[in-house]
């Protein structure tokens, strides 16, 4: 039986879709509307796949993910925070919600902080993440899953990373109802 992993790979394959996915979105907005270079990340081609160096299947503190070398300057991480079986459907396996974790990090040298404007950047990536996943045209999530919309963006405070580096993090947390089995 699968749960959690069906919505994982479902935000992946929407995010890491070479014409329609987050880096061409972000290029998009990025450059036509903040003015500001573009950053790519390198996607999995599931959730069973290794890592990147900009794509992890983790929750973690991302400054020791950037102190450990193995991620590049901007990276994503993907994980399940919950999963609740809450019986929406019988006889079923597993029906209930699953939320899916998707934290952002951004780093910047203490020479672009010193530039001005770095906000641009991270509304740049909520512009990209949003046009990836919610638009209404785009709501097939693969069998036995659904996602309402539902979603939240929380941005931590910037954080000193090292001696020319600084960071902070888009925490996002989607929900999904997932029903398997039965």
């Amino acid at each position: 039986m699968q749960i959690s992993i069906l919505p994982m790979n479902a935000i992946i394959s929407k995010l890491g879709n070479v014409s329609t996915g987050f880096n061409s979105k972000l290029a998009a907005v990025a450059l036509g509307t903040y003015g500001i270079n573009p950053f790519t990340i390198n996607f999995p081609a599931d959730a069973k796949a290794s890592p990147t160096t900009s794509f992890f299947f983790v929750q973690s503190d991302p400054e020791a993910i950037l102190d450990s070398s193995l991620a590049k300057k901007d990276f994503m991480s993907l994980f399940i925070p919950s999963s609740d079986n809450q019986n929406f459907e019988k006889p079923r396996d597993f029906s209930g919600i699953v939320e899916v974790g998707l934290d952002v990090t951004l780093s910047f040298l203490t020479e672009e902080m010193q530039k001005g404007n770095f906000e641009s950047k991270h509304l740049a990536v909520e512009d990209a993440i949003t046009e990836v996943l919610q638009p209404t045209g785009q709501q097939n999530w693969g069998a036995g899953v659904v996602y309402n919309g539902e979603f939240t963006c929380q941005r931590s405070i910037l954080i000193r990373g090292g001696d020319e580096s600084w960071y902070q993090v888009m925490a996002w947390r989607f929900t999904f109802q997932v029903d398997i089995g039965g």
